[in-house]
């Protein structure tokens, strides 16, 4: 979604918002990338936002106190940023961070101590109601012990610990701290948005366009090395494609499957693969009888035949998933293989557990009962309701009758935290920080019903092992007897591809997300391919 026709914008201290008329053309296209995407931000404020753009942005305008990233063995590991050095005490019970004392918010207004307080108090804060304000739970204290200087108590060790504190951005407490919390979900903050991260907002044209800058106060020697950077809004996603390859654009997110061969055949072209920290499943609502059989469910994942959906609805880009956390991340237990296609297998444990087709039609009986059910997906999604056809196709040939059936996301959201449907297709994106929440007896996130008290077990001593190694050793066990149980179907680890303009140079595939390196991305002095 970048692009070779630039938009160009007066760059003045604070923000300026174009209320009417079109984008000047720049004269140049050095220095400035373009990136198409499908929707616009709702909010420049992280706390009260929930597009995934302003989040993203939120990267660019603040910083965070440590800059995570992929350790050797995909582990988070941790680099100064705000913070240039860090002590976690000998008990695990606190950490303190020492501040770099040449961060300046963009109206001149040192960044210290008293604004990461701020911060952890808004994070905090009900009035404010923050999506992610579990993360902060194992934090019971926060001192601001000098002007550069702050230590963070926990209330007992984590292997977490250094991720839950470094989760969201700082903000600027000598700004927000004279608005209400309970107003910023309705206020617009680029009439105060003081940021000190490597860009700043230069522009925003709602629902068009957003223009970011270069701050040239940034602390890193000669980053970022571009001067600019667009976000064009653009909903169509043939359109982006289109302005991608005639150079409108320089980046294109999500690669559809249709479009590849098209792209790797353009030679200013180039495709980039990402891990998504995903996977795809269909969940089987293990509070039903009919799911509530271990067995029923594994002979359901061996009905279907998941590399051929890959490989038929998306080119094969990805792999069949084997448990609960993603191949790419550092707590995946590598011994784990994914469930093979057998469908005699599947009959024989469907036998087992009481399943026969009695009458000749077909379908499964157990006690009077056919084995039928619906299997939803959300409306307009088209990847998931061929997902859930294929399925259901599959399904017939071991006799179980499953519906295909389209509901509109916010019933398909409700229906699901309440319990109230068969099956549905679904994914989920897992954090670097890694947990089985989504499979512990009575979370919010386990949609599927699950229970097992043992997971539940290795889960709270994984929560409050007093490191990551010894976390994994809980996980390895937890993901054998989840990928045992098939609470759902792992169906696969989808790649995420992006196609890029081969004159951006510095985009690095990784977990975190391509924009993580935003600030190193460069332009080639000639581009290959022109």
């Amino acid at each position: 979604m970048i692009q070779t026709m630039r938009f160009h914008v007066a760059m003045a201290a604070s923000v300026c918002v174009l209320m009417g008329g079109g984008l000047p053309v720049l004269t140049s296209a050095q220095g400035t990338v373009v990136i198409a995407v499908g929707g616009d931000v709702d909010s420049f404020n992280e706390y009260v936002a929930s597009s995934t753009l302003a989040l993203d942005l939120a990267d660019q305008l603040f910083l965070s106190l440590l800059d995570e990233q992929p350790g050797a063995d995909g582990a988070p590991r941790f680099a100064p940023r705000l913070a240039r050095a860090w002590t976690v005490a000998p008990d695990g019970l606190s950490v303190e961070f020492v501040l770099r004392d040449d961060v300046r918010w963009s109206d001149g207004t040192p960044t210290t101590a008293q604004d990461v307080l701020f911060t952890w108090q808004a994070q905090t804060d009900p009035k404010l109601g923050w999506a992610d304000a579990d993360l902060k739970a194992n934090i019971s204290d926060v001192k601001a012990t000098g002007l550069y200087r702050v230590v963070f108590t926990l209330k007992r060790p984590s292997p977490w610990a250094l991720l839950d504190i470094n989760e969201g951005h700082i903000l600027p407490a000598h700004i927000l701290g004279q608005l209400p919390r309970e107003q910023w979900a309705t206020t617009d903050f680029t009439k105060q948005l003081v940021t000190n991260g490597p860009f700043r907002l230069a522009a925003w044209k709602p629902g068009q366009a957003i223009e970011l800058a270069r701050n040239p106060a940034h602390f890193e020697p000669g980053l970022p090395l571009l001067e600019r950077v667009i976000f064009r809004v653009v909903a169509d996603p043939a359109i982006r494609l289109q302005q991608l390859l005639v150079g409108e654009n320089d980046l294109l997110e999500g690669v559809a499957a249709e479009s590849l061969d098209r792209l790797e055949k353009t030679p200013s072209i180039r495709i980039v693969r990402f891990d998504q920290r995903m996977y795809s499943y269909i969940a089987w609502n293990n509070r039903r009888p009919m799911f509530a059989d271990p067995r029923v469910r594994r002979a359901l994942t061996h009905a279907l035949d998941r590399a051929e959906m890959l490989r038929v609805l998306d080119r094969g880009m990805g792999r069949p998933a084997a448990g609960p956390i993603p191949s790419s991340l550092w707590a995946a237990h590598r011994g784990l293989t994914p469930l093979p296609f057998d469908p005699a297998q599947s009959r024989l444990l469907l036998a087992q557990a009481g399943w026969k087709d009695t009458d000749g039609d077909g379908v499964l009986e157990r006690d009077g009962q056919a084995f039928r059910f619906d299997i939803e997906f959300n409306t307009g999604n088209s990847f998931r309701e061929l997902v859930a056809l294929r399925a259901a196709a599959q399904l017939a040939q071991v006799g179980v009758k499953a519906t295909p059936r389209a509901v509109e996301w916010a019933a398909f959201q409700s229906k699901h935290r309440e319990g109230n449907y068969d099956a549905f297709v679904a994914a989920r994106i897992v954090s670097t920080r890694v947990d089985m929440d989504s499979f512990a007896t009575g979370d919010a996130a386990n949609y599927s019903g699950y229970s097992n008290q043992q997971v539940d077990q290795l889960a709270r001593r994984a929560a409050q092992a007093p490191d990551l190694a010894t976390a994994r050793e809980a996980w390895m066990r937890a993901q054998e007897i989840v990928a045992q149980d098939q609470p759902v179907t792992f169906l696969f680890e989808q790649d995420r591809l992006y196609a890029a303009n081969r004159r951006v140079e510095g985009l690095e595939p990784g977990s975190l997300g391509i924009l993580s390196s935003l600030r190193k991305w460069k332009i080639a002095i000639a581009a290959p391919g022109s």
